[in-house]
C-alpha cells in the first residue's frame, strides 16, 4: 500500500470517527457494546471506530415514499430503519418532510449523520458516470489514476465493474472524491456537504436480540436488504414495534418471512 493509499484511508476514517465521537457525545448513539464481535451468519461485525465505515450505500426505494408523504400529512412520523448502512436512505426518507419525519435507526455499525448529499443519489451516480467518461478522455488518466485510488477506480470501464463498486459511494469516499478532483484543479459537483443530524437516534446491536426498544411506538418500520435478508428476525419482532395503524416495509427473499406472512394474514394476533 503506497503512501496516497494510507492518507486516503486514514482521511475516511478521521471524518468517519469525529462525526460518530460528534454524535455519541450529543446522545444520538446508543451501543449495545463497544468491540464486542456480533456473529451474523457466519460474519462477524465489530464496530471499531479506528476501522471507518465500509458499508454500502442504497437509494430508498420507491415504495416508501408516498408512505412517508401519506404518514406526514398529520402528525410527527416515527420511522424505524433497519440497517441504514451509510445513512443516505435516511438521508432521503427524511427529506420527504423534514419538519415531521423523525428517524431512528438499528443496526450493527453506526453511520455518520453530520454528512449529507446535495443531490439524490441517483443523480449523484449519473454525474459520477460523466466525470468517469471525462476522465478517461485525459491525457493524463494514467497518472491521475496512479496518484488517486479513488479515481482509480471510478475510471474503470462499466461493464467492468461489479455493479456500482467501482464508483464512490459512501460519504467519505464522495469526499475523497471531490477532494482528489480539486487537488488537481478539475471542476466537479460537490456531493456532500456539512449538517445537522437528520437521524433522532442510532441504536448499535442486533436487531432484536440485542436491541430492545418500546412496543407501538414507530409509524414506520423500514428494511432494505438489511436485517431481514442477513439476520433473524421475524415479522412479530418488527410489528410488535408499530402503531396501530403503522406499516411494516421490508425487502427480502427469505421463503421463512414468506410463510410466516401468509400465517399472520390467516391469524393477525
Amino acid at each position: 500500500m503506497n503512501k496516497r493509499n494510507i492518507e486516503v484511508i486514514d482521511s475516511q476514517k478521521e471524518v468517519y470517527r469525529n462525526g460518530i465521537i460528534e454524535a455519541e457525545g450529543a446522545g444520538q448513539i446508543s451501543f449495545w457494546k463497544k468491540g464486542r464481535a456480533v456473529q451474523n451468519r457466519g460474519r462477524k461485525d465489530i464496530y471499531d471506530p479506528e476501522l471507518g465505515l465500509r458499508e454500502r450505500s442504497r437509494a430508498l426505494e420507491e415504495a416508501a415514499k408516498p408512505l412517508l408523504g401519506i404518514y406526514a400529512r398529520g402528525n410527527v412520523t416515527r420511522v424505524l430503519m433497519l440497517g441504514p448502512g451509510t445513512g443516505m436512505e435516511c438521508y432521503e426518507a427524511q427529506q420527504v418532510a423534514p419538519d415531521r419525519i423523525v428517524i431512528d435507526t438499528a443496526s450493527l455499525s453506526p453511520f455518520n449523520p453530520t454528512k449529507r448529499l446535495t443531490m439524490r443519489y441517483s443523480q449523484v451516480k449519473d454525474r459520477l458516470e460523466a466525470i468517469a467518461e471525462a476522465l478517461r478522455q485525459r491525457r493524463d488518466a494514467g497518472q491521475l489514476a496512479e496518484k488517486y485510488p479513488v479515481l482509480r477506480d471510478i475510471m474503470q470501464p462499466k461493464h467492468r465493474r461489479f455493479v456500482d463498486s467501482g464508483l464512490p459511494n459512501t460519504f467519505d469516499e464522495l469526499l475523497d472524491f471531490q477532494r482528489a478532483l480539486e487537488a488537481e484543479g478539475i471542476p466537479c459537483d460537490k456531493f456532500v456537504e456539512d449538517c445537522n443530524p437528520y437521524v433522532r437516534h442510532q441504536f448499535i446491536g442486533k436487531f432484536p436480540e440485542d436491541v430492545r426498544l418500546e412496543e407501538a411506538t414507530y409509524d414506520l418500520l423500514y428494511d432494505s436488504h438489511a436485517a431481514y435478508l442477513h439476520g433473524t428476525p421475524t415479522l412479530r419482532d418488527g410489528l410488535r414495534l408499530l402503531t396501530p395503524q403503522g406499516t411494516m416495509l421490508i425487502s427480502t427473499w427469505s421463503r421463512q418471512h414468506e410463510s410466516e406472512a401468509q400465517e399472520l394474514m390467516k391469524d393477525p394476533q
